[in-house]
């Protein structure tokens, strides 16, 4: 069973590697507020993937517009 704190060292490790895998260094305190509103984000993402309805259905694809 993991704890919080394990959770939240979790959740940390992956923000902060995401933030490097973009390039970017942040102060410690912008990271701290990734962090906590990182959970919530990465459920909504995820959320995205849980309709059963666009199961089967395909991408729409993005044309270019022009002129």
């Amino acid at each position: 069973m993991t704890t919080d704190s394990s959770t939240d060292a979790q959740v940390e490790t992956t923000v902060r590697s995401l933030l490097a895998a973009a390039g970017m260094s942040l102060p410690d305190d912008r990271v701290e507020l990734y962090v906590r509103i990182y959970p919530r984000l990465r459920a909504s993402a995820d959320a995205l993937f849980a309709i059963p309805e666009i199961r089967y259905d395909q991408p729409a694809v993005i044309y270019p517009a022009q002129v």
